[in-house]
């Protein structure tokens, strides 16, 4: 079974967290990581709080 697309975003969203902190973290540095647009990961999060809450 593979893990859905949500959750790898949520631990590769969380890595970037440690690394750069809250304040220095954007929804566009998640995207450019997946190799999404920013649009795209509004799919899974409605802003960058909902991405917070979720990790």
């Amino acid at each position: 079974m593979t893990r859905d697309r949500r959750e790898e975003m949520l631990d590769e969203a969380s890595r970037l967290l440690n690394a750069h902190g809250v304040s220095q973290t954007t929804l566009n540095d998640l995207a450019a990581l997946r190799g999404v647009t920013r649009n795209a990961l509004y799919y899974y999060f409605s802003d960058i709080e909902d991405l917070l809450h979720q990790v």
